[in-house]
């Protein structure tokens, strides 16, 4: 779920099979925030990700990547692509402190960008899917004024 305020101006920027990416146009700057979801044993589309490398994105969602240290009980091939790709091109990750999953302890959702610095989630405790609800929260501002 995209949360947005009525005064903010967006619109849809890039859409494919199990992704969405909206341009937000803020008073000073535009980002970018999207979903994403990875089936299992699937990889990552890369060329789609790679695409929006040079804007500032977020990207959010269920990539099904599991890695040991995230309490996944081994590595896939997943998310070792998905490394790969982070470390080529110095993208981030927004890794929650606990298993995100209610089927297993992994964590397998979270957040892609450029710049992770000043980003927090957290995993809240509800009933609502497989998965539990993840809040991502930032230091970006919006400034209400500049929309009057």
């Amino acid at each position: 779920m995209i949360l947005y305020h009525k005064c903010i101006n967006y619109k849809l920027s890039d859409s494919d099979t199990n992704f969405i990416l909206i341009e937000i146009s803020l008073s000073n700057e535009t980002l970018y925030v999207g979903g994403l979801y990875v089936p299992p044993n699937s990889l990552p589309s890369f060329q789609l990700l790679s695409k929006h490398q040079n804007k500032p994105f977020y990207i959010f969602g269920d990539l099904n990547a599991k890695r040991t240290e995230w309490g996944c009980t081994k590595n896939n091939t997943s998310e070792v692509q998905l490394l790969n790709w982070l470390e080529i091109r110095g993208n981030e990750l927004i890794v929650p402190q606990k298993a995100t999953s209610k089927r297993s302890d992994s964590i397998i959702d979270f957040g892609i960008t450029r710049n992770a610095t000043g980003w927090t989630s957290e995993v809240l405790d509800e009933d609502t899917s497989d998965h539990y609800p993840i809040l991502f929260q930032s230091s970006i501002a919006v400034d209400e004024n500049s929309f009057l």
